[in-house]
């Protein structure tokens, strides 16, 4: 009878040293959370400021829009005419290798699509 209360009193032991150990854990992982949310809180106060500093400031910036803005409008209105978008499909070279004649054809069109983008169609 003896042993077993021995065993169980030292289980108990065990049981209250492992505990202790994890409190001290718990406790210091806890002042590390705490300490964590009030930086967190910290920087979220300056960002607060900063976008409301930011937003004065835009305020006080002129708003008035570019009539000419080329991003608004269709695409006369940014000075994009047709007449300097090619009608003919774009061809990209692929990793093929490619004979002395169809090098010579491709310069050609190239040549050919830098005339006309020019608006020399005239000329050829």
């Amino acid at each position: 009878m003896k042993t077993a209360y021995k065993e169980v009193t030292t289980e108990l032991e065990e049981y209250k040293e492992a505990f202790a150990i994890a409190l001290k854990a718990n406790n210091s992982m806890s002042k590390k959370l705490t300490k964590s949310n009030k930086k967190i809180a910290m920087i979220s106060t300056k960002l607060v400021m900063e976008k409301e500093r930011m937003k004065y400031f835009l305020s006080t910036l002129p708003t008035r829009r570019d009539p000419e803005s080329p991003c608004v409008g269709n695409l006369t209105s940014g000075g994009l005419n047709r007449k300097y978008i090619p009608q003919m499909p774009v061809r990209i070279p692929t990793s093929n290798p490619q004979t002395s004649n169809n090098c010579k054809n491709d310069l050609t069109e190239v040549s050919y699509m830098t005339v006309s983008l020019l608006g020399f169609t005239s000329l050829i």
